[in-house]
C-alpha cells in the first residue's frame, strides 16, 4: 500500500518507513498502479479533523468578504474530498497543494502566488498555520502569521517558531 501522511511524507508499507526521494515513490507508485490499478492509494484523512471554532471563524470571515485560501503540503487530488469530509469546502477561493507547485512550505512560493492571484501584498494578508513550515513560509513571504497551539507540528511546541501571535483557539481572532 502506497500512503501519503497528514504531512504529505510518502510511505510504502504499514510500517511507514518513509521514501527519502520523492522521484523514487512516484516511480515506484508508477509501476505498482500500472501493475495492479486496485492497489489502495491513500491520505490519512480520517485523522484530520476540524478543530473547535474553525467552521465558524470561516463563516465569519466569508460573510465579511475575506478570501480564504488553503495551503497545504497535501497532494491536492485528495484536498477538495478531505474538506468536503470534513464539511469545510466552499470557503476557500483557492486551493494550493504540495503538488501544485515546483516547491512545497516552508518555501514562500505558495503564498506568494495566492497573494498575486488575490491582489493583495504581504501585510494585507495574514496566514494561520499548525506547523514550523507554515510558520516559515509566512516568515519568508513576510506575511503576518498566527500559529495554532493544537495541531500537527511533529510533536514540538509551535510556540519555538516566534509566529506573531500564538491562540489556543481561533476564537481569539474572533
Amino acid at each position: 500500500m502506497v500512503r501519503i501522511d497528514r504531512d504529505g511524507a510518502y510511505y510504502l508499507n504499514e510500517d511507514k518507513q518513509p521514501v527519502a526521494d520523492l522521484n523514487e515513490i512516484r516511480i515506484k507508485a508508477a509501476i505498482v498502479l500500472r501493475n495492479n490499478p486496485k492497489t489502495p492509494f491513500m491520505v490519512e484523512g480520517d485523522k484530520a479533523v476540524a478543530y473547535d471554532a474553525v467552521v465558524q471563524a470561516m463563516v465569519l470571515l466569508q460573510q465579511a468578504g475575506v478570501p480564504l485560501a488553503l495551503v497545504t503540503n497535501k497532494p491536492s487530488r485528495f484536498v477538495p474530498e478531505l474538506l468536503a469530509d470534513k464539511q469545510l469546502d466552499g470557503y476557500f477561493c483557492w486551493l494550493v497543494g504540495g503538488d501544485t507547485l515546483p516547491v512545497q512550505k516552508p518555501d514562500p512560493a505558495a503564498l506568494n502566488w495566492v497573494m498575486q492571484q488575490a491582489g493583495v501584498v504581504a501585510s494585507q494578508a495574514l496566514f494561520v498555520g499548525d506547523s514550523r513550515s507554515d510558520v516559515l513560509a509566512a516568515k519568508a513571504a513576510g506575511v503576518p502569521v498566527v500559529a495554532v497551539s493544537y495541531g500537527y507540528n511533529h510533536g514540538q511546541p509551535i510556540a519555538a517558531e516566534n509566529p506573531d501571535l500564538l491562540v489556543d483557539s481561533l476564537d481569539a481572532l474572533i
